[in-house]
């Protein structure tokens, strides 16, 4: 039986030309007019390679990925790639992609297809992906090989749910070859005898030997909450990276952004922060690399339709502006958590509610919003108060400018929301039937 090409086009003239030049080839055509379907039918079909013109970046990156969720080995030929796409494929180094002639000449085709298959049996694989095409995470993805190759140990900081671990996970992978073994620790849980015990073998004569740990072949350790670690466990870490100094170890640890104030105030030892942050990478949150948010959406909800075996869910341009506009104080992790909900369960609906007063909260009116916010606070009656040679009822004051300010913050919510209350009351975090009694005692109405 003759293997099969799947083909993507979404113009019918070009898709019976392509359809006409396969079968000339010695290939069984099967055409889908867009990505979607195809991805849907991909492991029931189970193609030789997959035939497209991209009509987008965007999509493009999406079929590669579900291309590569589904099957590692399967090639993805492109015809007439644009210069973004060309660019694209030669910053990630595509072992698994080529770029052919739309004539699709038997000789060259065949030729291609051998050639990509040689080269995908070769590549020994990039490892965990790292989505997202911001400064700062292609600078990331820059690094990662070359710190890889180093023995230094390696800092990852950042506020949580950025996704300190996957790239730590991406430093191990490049660094395979050199620490066959990798152990994972929880800082905020471990303990002095934890690290003896089962991280590390303890030399009983290290008095006489001038070594107190002896490491069992070439290993790395993945430290997570280091900022978390006990303080007597940060003295028995400090011999381990002295250790480390003639042993072939890697130590890669994950820190929050308040480290360097537990140093500061003395949580945290000096000399233990800056043996473990040699080399550091910074990875800032989601709401300053706003341009990778639609890319993570993609690819969670490719993850998710493929993990569920629905069909491929793409999500609306309008719920994707809703999550640039976010703030996503829970980071990539609430991100994934959102578009889950959106794939798995189907709570499109409820997202939208919950993004739905993010939207106001624009660049052009972000000014006159910190200043409503401001004039909530009026910080001229306190002095009122504090200036005044009467005694000072605190009780009593505190109760007065309590009510005014709740009253304020209330109007300012209504107002916000076009005096829809169920929103404002969402906005206030505040039940429903609440938000109608304080409009009543105040008289709001």
């Amino acid at each position: 039986m003759h293997p099969k090409i799947a083909i993507v086009e979404k113009d019918r003239l070009k898709r019976e030309y392509l359809r006409k030049r396969i079968g000339e080839n010695g290939y069984i055509p099967i055409c889908f007019s867009n990505e979607g379907t195809c991805l849907e039918n991909l492991e029931s079909v189970r193609p030789e390679a997959i035939l497209i013109e991209p009509r987008s970046m965007e999509m493009f990156s999406v079929l590669l990925k579900a291309v590569e969720m589904i099957s590692e080995d399967l090639p993805v030929l492109i015809i007439a790639p644009s210069h973004e796409i060309k660019q694209y494929m030669n910053s990630i180094n595509l072992s698994s992609v080529e770029i052919v002639d739309a004539r699709l000449e038997r000789k060259s085709f065949y030729k291609t297809l051998k050639d990509i298959k040689a080269k995908k049996t070769e590549n020994i694989g990039k490892g965990p992906e790292i989505i997202g095409e911001s400064y700062a995470i292609r600078n990331i993805k820059k690094r990662i090989p070359v710190i890889g190759q180093l023995p230094e140990p390696v800092m990852i900081i950042g506020e949580n749910g950025v996704g300190k671990e996957l790239i730590a996970r991406s430093i191990n992978y490049a660094s395979r070859h050199l620490y066959k073994k990798t152990i994972k620790i929880d800082a905020s849980r471990i303990t002095r005898e934890d690290l003896e015990k089962n991280l590390f073998h303890v030399n009983k004569n290290h008095e006489n030997s001038g070594k107190k740990f002896i490491f069992e072949g070439d290993r790395t350790i993945l430290i997570d909450k280091l900022d978390q670690l006990d303080r007597d466990v940060q003295a028995e870490m400090l011999h381990i990276v002295e250790c480390q100094k003639n042993n072939k170890l890697r130590i890669i640890s994950a820190v929050s952004e308040n480290l360097e104030e537990k140093v500061k105030s003395g949580i945290f030892r000096k000399d233990l922060y800056y043996r473990l942050g040699v080399l550091k990478l910074y990875v800032p949150p989601l709401r300053k690399r706003v341009e990778d948010i639609s890319a993570l959406s993609d690819f969670f909800a490719l993850k998710f339709s493929l993990g569920q075996k629905k069909s491929y869910y793409k999500l609306p341009r309008a719920t994707k502006d809703s999550f640039e506009q976010y703030k996503w104080p829970g980071n990539v992790t609430e991100l994934y958590n959102i578009v889950r909900r959106i794939v798995v369960n189907g709570e499109e609906p409820a997202a939208k509610k919950h993004f739905a007063l993010s939207k106001t909260l624009t660049k052009e009116n972000l000014i006159n919003h910190e200043k409503t916010i401001g004039e909530i606070y009026n910080l001229k009656q306190v002095k009122k108060y504090l200036q005044g040679s009467n005694p000072i009822h605190l009780k009593k004051i505190s109760d007065e400018i309590s009510v005014r300010t709740e009253k304020k913050i209330i109007s300012y919510a209504l107002n916000r929301t076009k005096w829809n209350r169920k929103n404002a009351a969402e906005f206030l975090c505040i039940s429903y039937k609440a938000l109608l009694n304080k409009i009543k005692l105040y008289a709001l109405d």
